[in-house]
């Protein structure tokens, strides 16, 4: 859930819908609003997609 507040604060940060996100990723704007309401699985691929739409590195972590 936090990820997918996190998506949804950098699209509005940025200015863009998410019909204009989703072109930048390659899926529907449908899929993005599972995807900022934390109902969609993210594989690493689109997570590195979302990441370069915003000009920002992915780093995964596990934390303790």
């Amino acid at each position: 859930i936090e990820l997918a507040y996190e998506i949804m604060r950098l699209r509005k940060k940025s200015g863009i819908s998410q019909a204009a996100l989703a072109k930048k990723i390659g899926t529907t704007q449908s899929n993005v609003a599972r995807i900022e309401a934390g109902k969609q699985n993210l594989t690493t691929d689109t997570l590195q997609k979302i990441a370069a739409a915003f000009k920002r590195n992915l780093r995964i972590e596990f934390v303790k």
